[in-house]
């Protein structure tokens, strides 16, 4: 099973990339994952919003991250 995650920086703007997929679910803040080209991002925070997770959930996002590049 994959897991989708819509990644956006502290400023509110999309990460590039916006989405990162993985096979692993559980992931905590502070941890680093690598996404193409090398290039590696930091969750700085995890949303929990459930009206906002709710409409990412019928999309087939799994979460939302705010994210630091590293």
């Amino acid at each position: 099973m994959m897991f989708k995650y819509l990644l956006v920086l502290r400023h509110g703007q999309p990460a590039d990339p916006a989405v990162f997929v993985t096979a692993m679910p559980t992931w905590s803040v502070s941890q680093v994952f690598m996404v193409g080209g090398g290039k590696q991002f930091r969750i700085v925070a995890k949303s929990h919003d459930v009206d906002e997770l709710e409409q990412l959930y019928e999309r087939g996002i799994n979460g939302l991250w705010v994210v630091e590049p590293v």
